[in-house]
């Protein structure tokens, strides 16, 4: 109780402020990265206390990250969004073995897998992100998208549920006209 935030520890410094927000018994959390730059035993033990405390007062968590591996282990269902625009929303089981818009594609491909060889280079989103002052006329990864086209550069896509419970936001992905991961242009 006596100690300076500088004196703690990066973990101890997490477990404080959540156990200030805990306090007033919230039905809701919102944990904008809980876990960012912790080592992986305090990040472990910073996300079960999370779930213990979701168990124990039935309260939701709103867990905004960066990290798909944290949001596999805690989360019911997902949002992804890019420059502040929802691309896809669905159930985390499916987003992992389903994910349907090409920005999840590039997340998803872009994390390290325990079989890579360790001199094999990591996969990354070509391109740099678009200048938010600048976006609402256009899909906003238009500019880093490999299967843009004309439309995508001139009309923002509605976010439309492709498949029950499974919503994107992508003028390439509807009904009768497919874009499949890896692949070109698939019609059903």
């Amino acid at each position: 109780m006596d100690s300076y935030p500088y004196e703690l520890s990066g973990g101890m410094c997490q477990r404080v402020i959540i156990a200030m927000s805990l306090c007033s018994n919230p039905k809701l959390i919102i944990a904008d990265e809980p876990t960012t730059a912790l080592d992986v035993t305090v990040q472990a033990q910073v996300l079960e206390l999370l779930k213990d405390m979701r168990e124990k007062n039935g309260m939701a968590i709103l867990l905004i990250t960066h990290n798909l591996g944290v949001v596999w282990q805690m989360c019911d269902s997902v949002m992804v969004m890019y420059a502040g625009k929802t691309v896809e929303y669905t159930s985390c089981r499916e987003l992992h073995h389903n994910p349907i818009h090409p920005y999840t594609w590039g997340l998803l491909d872009s994390m390290p897998k325990l079989s890579s060889n360790s001199g094999e280079e990591l996969a990354t989103i070509q391109g740099t992100p678009p200048d938010l002052r600048l976006t609402g006329t256009c899909c906003n990864f238009s500019n880093r998208c490999p299967y843009a086209e004309e439309l995508c550069r001139n009309q923002v896509p509605d976010l439309k549920e492709l498949e029950p419970g499974h919503f994107v936001a992508c003028h390439r992905q509807r009904e009768g006209s497919r874009l499949l991961r890896g692949g070109v242009k698939q019609h059903e």
